[in-house]
């Protein structure tokens, strides 16, 4: 995993980020997968209601660590 494949893939979920925030995000990523401190339970549930169909959606959060992993 190299650190400039995640810099483009945290540039791609939030352009508005300047630079210096892009490195340090990839960094704790890099870091957390080393050390192993990420845990996939972090999800958010959402339910979505339309004509009649309930759906129930699970994702985790834009910038978190199990979300970058999944992409990358």
């Amino acid at each position: 995993m190299e650190i400039e494949n995640i810099q483009g893939v945290i540039r791609r979920i939030d352009y508005i980020l300047t630079d210096s925030d892009v490195d340090n995000q990839s960094c704790q990523c890099i870091e957390a997968v080393e050390n192993g401190t990420y845990g996939f339970s972090v999800k958010v549930k959402e339910i979505f209601t339309q004509t009649g169909k309930r759906r129930v959606i699970y994702h985790y959060p834009k910038l978190s660590i199990e979300n970058l992993y999944v992409i990358i």
